[in-house]
């Protein structure tokens, strides 16, 4: 799988690692130059698919700072924003309410990730 790691530049290429991914992001294999190359629409009857074409221009070397990020992302921030919550709600609230207060928690978690990524993407 290829994950995007860098910003676009003007001619809209971007540098990208793929990864030997097992549910999460295992080994980085590889860097790639990659521009995209156009945009594809599946329709069905019941669902809608878009597809990214991408054209690889070129290869670089694994940046192991982009690698140790995306350990970080994938292994430790993520698990942590699901299983903490409910850890957390699990061993401390002993009320009736345990699983509304887990639910506020979790969707608090996940729209500050969601956050932090977005602000992180912008820089």
């Amino acid at each position: 799988m290829l994950l995007h790691n860098s910003r676009a530049d003007e001619s809209g290429g971007f540098f990208a690692t793929c990864w030997f991914m097992v549910i999460l992001a295992v080994v980085p294999l590889s860097r790639y130059y990659v521009r995209q190359a156009g945009y594809g629409d599946d329709s069905g009857l019941f669902s809608v698919r878009t597809t990214t074409n991408c054209e690889i221009v070129g290869r670089s070397r694994v940046r192991w700072t982009e690698a140790v990020r995306t350990y970080l992302a994938w292994w430790i921030v993520m698990p942590a924003a699901l299983v903490v919550p409910n850890v957390v709600a699990a061993v401390g609230w002993e009320d009736e309410n345990a699983g509304f207060y887990r639910m506020i928690v979790s969707v608090g978690l996940l729209f500050l990730l969601l956050t932090l990524f977005y602000v992180y993407a912008g820089h």
